[in-house]
C-alpha cells in the first residue's frame, strides 16, 4: 500500500518542533508536500504495524526521517545494509535512537518511484540479528518481483 507516512501518524508528527532543528529539510519537505511531489511509501509485510509499535519518540523520529526520504533528501542518520545476499543491493537502514533503545527502518528506493519499507525493528545487539536480515531479504525479493511484474 502506497501511503504518506505523515498522513497516518496524525497527532505524533509536530512540524514546528522538527523545523526548529532541521530547517533546511523542513523547507524541502513542506514544499514537496504542498506541491504533491512526495514519494509514496510501499509498506512491505507488517512493516507499518511494526513501526506503529515503536515508542512515541522513536515513531516520531522515524516519521520525520521517512518524510525526508519522501522529499528527496537523505535521512539524518542512515547507513547501507551490506552482506545481505549476492543479488540484494541498495538496502539502507535509518538509525533511530530512543530513550528505550535503538530502532531501525530498513528500506530500498530502487523499485520505481516508491520507497519500499522492508522492515522496522528494535536493534537489541551490535550486530543485526539473523531473523531480521532474513526478513529484509525475503521482503526485498517480494518487492522486486512485484515491481518487475508491473513493468
Amino acid at each position: 500500500m502506497a501511503l504518506s507516512f505523515w498522513t497516518h501518524i496524525q497527532g505524533i508528527y509536530t512540524p514546528a518542533k522538527e523545523c526548529a532543528i532541521f530547517s533546511t529539510s523542513c523547507k524541502a519537505i513542506v514544499n514537496n508536500c504542498m506541491t504533491n511531489k512526495e514519494t509514496p511509501i510501499d509498506w512491505e509485510g507488517t512493516s507499518y504495524s511494526d513501526l506503529m509499535a515503536f515508542p512515541a519518540d522513536a515513531k516520531h523520529s522515524a516519521g520525520f526521517q521517512l518524510g525526508r526520504l519522501q522529499a528527496g533528501l537523505d535521512p539524518a542518520d542512515w547507513k547501507p545494509l551490506t552482506g545481505l545476499a549476492n543479488d540484494i543491493t541498495g538496502v539502507k537502514e535509518i538509525r533511530i535512537w530512543s530513550e528505550d533503545g535503538g530502532y531501525r527502518v530498513a528500506y530500498a528506493t530502487k523499485f520505481g518511484d516508491v520507497i519500499s519499507v522492508l522492515h522496522c525493528f528494535e536493534k537489541k545487539t551490535q550486530q543485526t540479528e539473523k531473523k531480521d536480515i532474513d526478513l529484509i531479504v525475503k521482503r526485498y525479493k517480494e518487492a522486486r518481483e512485484r515491481h518487475q511484474r508491473k513493468k
